[in-house]
């Protein structure tokens, strides 16, 4: 059995991207958690923002939380697969599904920003690609989100993580306050990532930060990128504006078409399986098995038959009277008429 937290949420198994499978023992659900060790006190409030109809976010609840310690960030479990071992899989996204998850992506971010708050951890791993023919994505990594500075005081520290290095921008890798043209940078990284299958550099903010891809230089495409990475002052201004931005892009009729080299090609439709494990061989459908019946699936459990009350027990130094068997008399039968056999073949063949 796993850790138990709250008196209620037990560990089951890994998932990818940094989630655990826990076993919610009061709804009897399985659900989709998110260990932050070093939770800021108001983390519960700022996530308590969250619309709970939000589109394409893991609309979260918070376990524990006080200052300094774990939480438990729980959300619906939701069978998929995460982006980044998609493209680890496949080859590059085609620029349709790449700019449809885009825009799924800004979605959730105009939410998130319209609540006032910042992701801060937009990556590969925190993007769930949903099982199905078609993108349809939900945005996780909820544990790090921090407050939008409002100009007043700083807000550095609030969240657990501060970014994933080659996602992160410039002034997010200064250490500056939390505000949404941060994430909005980390989704142009994405972007690229998705048209070229390459992870962004670690080291791309040293350098000025991530580069339209060159075979989309010119482009709607490739201006749409440039927008987004450009640095705080001359970047897109919101999530919203993006989208606007990239519904203009969608429907230029160069729009998917590079300006060199071969295009991102990926099997059609665009299928995603659903890649969550198996649960371990103790956990059912409906939750933890009893004790009995994990046994029986390591082995088979024989209860021994009750003795014969008729039959003394063997003294000490006796050996146990053997019981006969009838394959044992059976035995016997077939070797007297096999002898009879043979007497009957030497008396005709004296006679």
């Amino acid at each position: 059995m796993g850790d138990v937290f709250g008196g209620r949420y037990e560990r089951v198994d890994a998932l990818a991207g940094n989630r655990w499978r826990v076993w919610d023992d009061e709804q009897k659900v399985y659900l989709a958690c998110e260990f932050v060790d070093d939770a800021p006190g108001p983390l519960s409030g700022l996530l308590a923002r969250i619309p709970t109809t939000a589109a394409h976010l893991a609309v979260p609840v918070v376990v524990g939380g006080a200052a300094g310690g774990p939480a438990l960030v729980l959300s619906p479990l939701v069978g998929g697969q995460v982006l980044g071992d998609r493209l680890a899989a496949h080859e590059p996204i085609d620029v349709d599904n790449a700019l449809e998850i885009t825009d799924q992506l800004l979605a959730a971010l105009t939410v998130l920003h319209g609540a006032g708050l910042v992701h801060r951890g937009i990556a590969d791993h925190v993007v769930l690609l949903c099982a199905g023919r078609r993108p349809r994505v939900i945005l996780g990594g909820l544990g790090g989100v921090a407050e939008t500075a409002d100009g007043t005081r700083d807000t550095r520290g609030l969240g657990a993580a501060v970014g994933t290095p080659g996602y992160m921008s410039f002034e997010a890798f200064s250490g500056a306050a939390p505000d949404p043209v941060q994430d909005l940078y980390s989704v142009g990284a994405l972007l690229v990532q998705m048209l070229t299958g390459r992870r962004p550099s670690a080291g791309a903010v040293a350098r000025g930060g991530a580069e339209v891809p060159a075979q989309y230089r010119g482009t709607p495409v490739g201006d749409f990128l440039g927008h987004l990475l450009a640095t705080a002052p001359a970047r897109t201004a919101s999530a919203s504006a993006a989208r606007t931005e990239l519904t203009a892009v969608r429907a230029a009729p160069t729009a998917q078409e590079p300006a060199s080299g071969q295009r991102a090609r990926f099997a059609e439709p665009f299928i995603v399986e659903d890649a969550t494990p198996d649960l371990p061989p103790e956990w059912g459908t409906n939750g933890p098995l009893p004790a009995r019946v994990s046994e029986h699936l390591v082995h088979v459990v024989r209860t021994p038959e009750a003795a014969d009350p008729a039959r003394p027990a063997a003294t000490a130094g006796e050996r146990p009277a053997v019981r006969g068997t009838p394959g044992r008399w059976a035995l016997t039968g077939v070797l007297l008429c096999a002898l009879a056999a043979a007497l009957l073949l030497v008396m005709w063949l004296l006679g």
